[in-house]
């Protein structure tokens, strides 16, 4: 049987796709909530649910497919944390295994002038509509989103706020995002023990360019 390591695998939207494929997939997640309802939502004999931090997991095994998909990768802090990701990776694929991960470009949005020319800016959620609209534990909420971002940093950190319809307590989520330039890929895969194969701008397998908002990257042993 087919079997695939998935790095941050959350609540286990891909890997119950891909158990129902008859892959036998092992996914890490450090958050013992979404673990919980993974197994709620998913609950194959496929699927292995371990809980632990995708930079440091070491679980003895090899796989001949690991995943990070969905902009897992932005969720790590610092190039440092990064390489510790594809170290992760890297000591689990087989000899001929393939890294596979997929993420939104920045380069442009990174270069783009802001109005702030210093590269830090925040985007007010106080006089906007909302975003979207939730409903929690009965209750229709309304969702308010304000965004900062510093490009030194190459981070955007987002603040949703929950605002009930018919009053009562506030909800706040805030998400950490630091983007991974393309001109960085190689000299942090290869930190890692990894090189790059091939780069797709689409599911495709379309060629990537400049234009494409997406990467997905296939990634080996070096």
């Amino acid at each position: 049987m087919a079997t695939a390591l998935e790095l941050g695998v959350g609540a286990g939207r891909i890997a119950a796709a891909l158990a129902k494929d008859g892959v036998r997939v092992t996914g890490v997640e450090r958050d013992p909530a979404m673990i919980a309802l993974g197994k709620r939502k998913h609950p194959s004999p496929r699927i292995r649910w371990v809980p632990g931090d995708m930079r440091t997991v070491d679980l003895g095994e090899r796989f001949p497919r690991v995943l990070l998909p969905y902009n897992g990768l932005f969720t790590l802090p610092s190039d440092a944390d990064v390489v510790a990701c594809f170290s992760t990776a890297a000591r689990h694929l087989t000899d001929d295994g393939y890294l596979v991960f997929d993420f939104w470009t920045a380069d442009h949005f990174h270069n783009e002038e802001n109005d702030g020319s210093d590269g830090h800016w925040t985007a007010a959620d106080e006089e906007r509509e909302p975003v979207g609209n939730v409903r929690y534990r009965g209750r229709m909420h309304d969702v308010f989103e304000s965004t900062v971002f510093t490009r030194v940093q190459q981070r955007v950190d987002a603040t949703y706020r929950y605002v009930p319809r018919d009053g009562g307590p506030i909800l706040v989520s805030e998400v950490m995002s630091r983007y991974v330039l393309s001109s960085q890929l190689d000299a942090l895969l290869a930190a890692a023990g990894l090189e790059m194969v091939v780069r797709h701008g689409s599911f495709d397998q379309a060629v990537w360019d400049e234009d494409c908002d997406r990467m997905i990257v296939t990634a080996q042993r070096s």
